[in-house]
Order: C-alpha cells, then sequence, then structure tokens
C-alpha cells in the first residue's frame, strides 16, 4: 500500500495547502516485474503467400510404350515438275535392218467409174439415193441425173441431201403460200435458191419426180427455211414419211398410199426422234401429198396425237393444240402445213417456205 502511494506522488504531485498543484517529484524506483500471464488464443490464419519460384527440371522419366498409329493424313500437293535436264549425246546409228516381208495386198479401192458417179455428164446417176447406194461416201451437195437412163428426160442436175436419215435425198419442190407452184406439172426456178425464204421458189416437174421416184414406192423428207415466229422460236424439226406408194402429181391430190406409211419426226440439230405415228392421207388439201386425221400404227413413240408439239417426247415449238396434226404440200388456199412437233408451220404471211424431198 505504500508502495502505490508513493507511486501516485510520484505522478500526480504534491498538492499545496492552498490548493495548488506543486511541483512533481523525482521519478521512484521500478517495480519488481509482475507474473506472466496465460498464452493468448492462436491467431487467425494469414492468407496464402505468392507463389515462389520454379524449381529445377527433374530428370527425364523412362519412354512410355507406342501409341496406337493415328488416322492417315491428307495427301500433299504434287510438286512442281522439275527443269528437263540437258540432251544427252546422240548415241552411233545402228546398223540397217534387213527388209521385212511384204504384208498383204489391200482390197481394192472403188472404181474410177464409182468415183465419178453422178459428178459428170458423162457419169449420171439414175437419183440421189442411187448415187448414195453406189458411192456410201457421196456427201451433200449437186449432182447429175439421168432418171430414166436415156429416155426423153435429158440429164440435169440437182440438189442431193446425203446425210439426213441415211440420205439419198433428191430436193423436188420448195414453195409456200401463194408461190405459184400450186396446181403447176412443169418445172420451175432454180436449186440455188434453197435457202430463199420468201422468193425464188422451185419444182422439178411431175414426170421427173416420178422418174426419180422409179417403181412408185418412195419416202418423203419435209423441213422449212425460216419458221412461224407465232408457234416457235426457230426451225427445229424435219419430217420422213416412209413407204409411200403413188403415182406423184402436183396438179391434183395424190392418193393415199397402196401400202402402209409410218411419220417420224426429228430435231433438227441432233436427229433426235421424237415422235412415231400415221396421218392419214389424199383425204383432204389441195394438190399434191396431204395428210391430216391421225391413224394408228405399229411402235409409236409419243402420244397418238403430236398436236404441234404437245404428244412428242420433246415439244419442239411453243404452242400445241389438239388439232394440230397436219402435213400439207398445198392447201386449197396454196398454203403449206407441217404440223407435228415444231408447233403450227404454215407459210401463210410468215418469213418462211417448205421443201420437200423423195428417195
Amino acid at each position: 500500500m505504500v508502495r502505490y502511494t508513493l507511486a501516485l506522488v510520484s505522478t500526480m504531485g504534491v498538492v499545496a495547502c492552498d490548493g495548488s498543484t506543486g511541483p512533481a517529484g523525482p521519478e521512484g524506483t521500478m517495480g519488481t516485474m509482475g507474473d506472466m500471464g496465460r498464452q493468448g488464443e492462436p491467431g487467425a490464419q494469414g492468407p496464402t503467400g505468392p507463389q515462389g519460384p520454379a524449381g529445377p527440371t527433374g530428370p527425364a522419366g523412362p519412354q512410355g510404350p507406342r501409341g496406337a498409329d493415328g488416322a492417315q493424313g491428307m495427301q500433299g500437293i504434287q510438286g512442281m515438275p522439275g527443269t528437263q535436264g540437258t540432251p544427252g549425246t546422240p548415241g552411233t546409228p545402228g546398223m540397217q535392218g534387213p527388209p521385212g516381208a511384204q504384208g498383204p495386198e489391200g482390197p481394192a479401192g472403188p472404181p474410177l467409174a464409182t468415183l465419178t458417179h453422178g459428178r459428170t455428164a458423162a457419169t449420171p446417176g439414175q437419183s440421189c439415193r442411187e448415187i448414195k447406194a453406189a458411192a456410201p461416201w457421196s456427201e451433200d451437195g449437186h449432182y447429175i441425173i439421168d432418171p430414166d437412163g436415156g429416155g426423153a428426160i435429158a440429164p440435169l442436175r440437182v440438189l442431193c441431201d446425203m446425210t439426213r436419215d441415211g440420205g439419198g435425198w433428191t430436193f423436188i419442190l420448195k414453195n409456200r403460200y401463194q408461190s405459184g407452184m400450186h396446181g403447176r406439172a412443169a418445172g420451175f426456178g432454180s436449186i440455188e435458191n434453197r435457202f430463199y425464204r420468201q422468193s425464188d421458189f422451185y419444182k422439178l416437174d411431175d414426170a421427173t419426180i416420178n422418174a426419180v421416184i422409179g417403181d412408185g414406192t418412195f419416202d418423203i423428207l419435209a423441213d422449212q427455211v425460216g419458221h412461224n415466229t407465232s408457234y416457235s422460236d426457230g426451225s427445229h424439226e424435219y419430217v420422213v414419211v416412209r413407204n409411200y406408194t403413188a403415182t406423184f402429181t402436183f396438179t391434183a391430190l395424190v392418193p393415199e398410199s397402196t401400202t402402209t406409211t409410218v411419220f417420224e419426226s426429228y430435231r433438227a440439230h441432233d436427229n433426235l426422234l421424237v415422235w412415231r405415228g400415221r396421218l392419214g392421207c389424199g383425204y383432204a388439201g389441195g394438190v399434191g401429198i396431204n395428210c391430216y386425221p391421225v391413224l394408228t400404227t405399229p411402235s409409236p413413240i409419243g402420244t397418238a396425237n403430236p398436236q404441234g408439239g404437245n404428244g412428242c417426247l420433246f415439244p419442239l415449238g411453243t404452242s400445241s393444240s389438239t388439232s394440230w396434226h397436219n402435213f400439207f404440200m398445198s392447201e386449197t388456199n396454196t398454203d403449206t402445213y407441217l404440223y407435228i412437233c415444231n408447233g403450227a408451220q404454215h407459210s401463210s404471211s410468215h418469213d418462211m417456205s417448205h421443201r420437200w424431198w423423195v428417195r
């Protein structure tokens, strides 16, 4: 208690009687150390310190077993060819060998008469068909024929189509609406004008046409130059009538064939057959061969009624109708008709003409 009092006095000083604070006394001596207090509770864990630097790399472990093969990679792009090396020096020529044995004799070439057949006035053919049979290599062009073999008909120059449908076609007529050919038996015009559309018409006389036909059974091919823009965008067709037997005339209607005919339409640019059927002939129209009603035929292609295109394997025109199936050399009004797969191709006032060939 005494020690406490001294400390208090030392700390607070002596109070004078008059109530004022006296000067501080000298510092007292340090007291003895008290007993050590109990150990405090562990403090909370501090935050994780930053990661230390990486240690040195350890030694490599032993090699593991080989893994399975991977899928084959894509083929690489072929490299550019290398530059050509310099040619080597030529070797010394070898000695010439002995001659070989003579080969067999080749077939004889065509006789000279065949090579000139139908090409000169001295070697005329009977028709384009006969020339093609005698000289199969013959090409489209002009030929000389003597259709009655030295009879009343003088040799004449004709145009032959030696390509379409096996060739052998003799050009006999080019006409159109009001061409002046209607009812004409005599010949007219020049074969040079076969590509004109509305002028320079052409016809062989009836006697010559029948002499070209020969035995009275013939095929007919019909095509055109130009086209009827109301029903098509081009001249895309030619039509073949097979096995017609009759006497040809252009002054009257040719009667129906005494043999069964077959009509076939071909696409002009590649000769693709697009329709096969049959029309009846000799019942309608003006002069020549005119065919209208649809008949049945063996082995048809397309529908029975071509309808000017609808019913063909490929319609070649731009319009069609159930009544369009006409093949007219010359209608009563002199118009020409070819209504099979290329729309309604009638010449009328259109920029076109029809052409007719026989063999």
